[in-house]
């Protein structure tokens, strides 16, 4: 998984960041917008401002592909409900619609799966993705803009896309696999979308995750998971429990040195969650481990077959 990093900048996207997601929060409680605060846009937003240079990012895919994402998932919580044919559905669908963009901004998919997970069947869900989409738009431009006066030094690894056919095509069984069994057990930690947009970034790389770096991951899947779930039971929601989620969000990434923007949406997501335990934060924090060790078998024997270069 070739998330680390050495010369990277956090101060401003994190700052960003942490001004967004808690203006979010105060403007949908203020004015009543139902589900405006949207924990994979800390994601999105983080991402654009930090991995610009790894993210293929164009304007019209980082104002576009979260926003076709998000109606896909409405049109199919609306016309068909939540299940695991609809949630693989989506899973795909946005996995095409990154391919009809021409970009790996996977966070986008969230989007459309957030949709389904909480049963969201309005298409002011959809506007509001617009509206945070266009935002980041605009700050990525001015990003652009004063990059060299600001003297930012961002990470410099170069464009790539997700390329991994098979490994792509092997997490969507996955998913299906997961969709039903969070279905049968109501288990829905299993099936929180950062976890597996983490894993179809990890089919973009080139080298193999061994079995101790998807161990340390998941730790820190599951430290910022309990972080989250105790500022909940302490603090309740609110914008101190949000800023020092993404606080200690940032702190995982400098003593880890991994940049992993989904992590951040991992932190926020127990804020809002319904029925969310002591229990949960392990069961995302396994989830991920199965995940990346069976994709990482999978990928491993593809190697020593005629697949290797798919």
């Amino acid at each position: 998984m070739e998330l680390k990093f050495k010369e990277y900048s956090t101060l401003l996207p994190i700052t960003f960041v942490c001004i967004l997601m808690v203006c979010l929060y105060l403007v949908e409680i203020k004015f009543g917008i139902e589900h405006l605060f949207f924990p994979e846009i800390a994601a999105l937003s983080f991402g654009v401002l930090s991995r610009k240079k790894t993210w293929h990012i164009e304007k019209s895919a980082l104002l576009l592909s979260p926003v076709a994402c998000a109606s896909l998932g409405v049109l199919l919580s609306r016309y068909f409900g939540t299940n695991f044919v609809t949630l693989s559905a989506c899973l795909i669908g946005g996995l095409i619609l990154l391919r009809v963009f021409n970009t790996n901004i996977t966070p986008s998919i969230s989007a459309g799966l957030f949709a389904l997970l909480f049963n969201i069947n309005t298409f002011s869900y959809v506007l509001n993705i617009f509206v945070l989409s266009l935002v980041l738009l605009l700050m990525s431009q001015i990003l652009e803009r004063y990059e060299k006066k600001l003297d930012l030094n961002l990470c410099k690894i170069s464009d790539r896309k997700i390329e991994s056919k098979f490994g792509i095509i092997f997490i969507v069984m996955m998913y299906f696999g997961f969709s039903f069994v969070s279905q049968k057990y109501y288990i829905p930690e299993v099936l929180l979308p950062p976890i597996f947009v983490l894993a179809i970034e990890e089919c973009s790389e080139i080298k193999l995750s061994n079995f101790f770096e998807i161990l340390k991951f998941s730790i820190w899947i599951i430290l910022v998971s309990y972080f989250a779930f105790g500022l909940k039971l302490f603090l309740g929601l609110g914008p101190l429990a949000i800023f020092l989620s993404i606080l200690f969000s940032l702190f995982i990434f400098k003593i880890s040195k991994l940049q992993a923007p989904p992590l951040l949406a991992l932190a926020l997501l127990p804020l809002i969650l319904e029925g969310y335990s002591q229990f949960s934060p392990l069961a995302t924090g396994f989830s991920f481990i199965i995940i990346m060790l069976s994709l990482s078998i999978f990928r491993k024997t593809a190697l020593n077959t005629k697949f290797a270069k798919l």
